[in-house]
């Protein structure tokens, strides 16, 4: 975990306009997601990591339970994951490139399941608000036991020739204790 005082990750611009579900461009988002999911889940990193941009921004903040009776939202602390494209590109090159990825050695089998898509068009011209949801069970080894991971996504994609490039990502996860020894995937 990385130990960050993080209020947002920069001025994001409101979103505006709900992109109808059957659209379109609702349809386009949703096939990405699916297309981002399969190549994730046979680790096909390389070609991932054409699919987000060079200022990504791709963290997983440390939920914190908070009381009814407290007045003030508690500031998160802590992260999970808060990466950067030069980070990413690092952790995609040991998975890819390298034998020195004991996290994932051998790799996990993995399955994610996207759901509950929304989209809107936001202030800045080509970008885009998505949040889904997610459920990632993961099995290692010989156990026939699985770790499971769900929340939510809160992307930014923008529309660049085209085609979606994701240039942020948070991920609130539903547990703030991890139900696995580490966190070597991506989510």
């Amino acid at each position: 975990m990385t130990n960050l005082a993080v209020e947002k990750p920069d001025n994001l611009a409101p979103h505006t306009d709900r992109i109808p579900v059957g659209s379109p461009l609702y349809n386009q988002i949703v096939e990405h997601l699916y297309d981002e999911a399969a190549l994730l889940d046979t680790l096909d990193l390389r070609t991932w990591q054409k699919s987000f941009t060079e200022d990504i921004l791709y963290q997983a903040p440390v939920q914190i339970t908070g009381r009814k009776s407290e007045r003030l939202p508690k500031k998160r602390q802590m992260m999970h994951l808060f990466e950067n494209y030069f980070s990413m590109e690092m952790r995609i090159h040991k998975v890819h490139d390298t034998a020195v990825c004991w996290a994932e050695e051998p790799r996990s089998r993995t399955r994610r399941l996207i759901t509950n898509i929304r989209a809107w068009k936001t202030e800045t011209e080509n970008e885009l608000s998505v949040v889904s949801y997610f459920l990632i069970p993961r099995n290692r080894f010989e156990s026939n036991e699985y770790q499971i991971l769900s929340g939510e996504r809160q992307d930014r994609f923008r529309l660049i020739d085209g085609e979606l490039k994701l240039a942020r990502r948070n991920i609130i996860l539903d547990m703030s204790v991890l139900s696995m020894p580490n966190l070597a995937i991506f989510l």
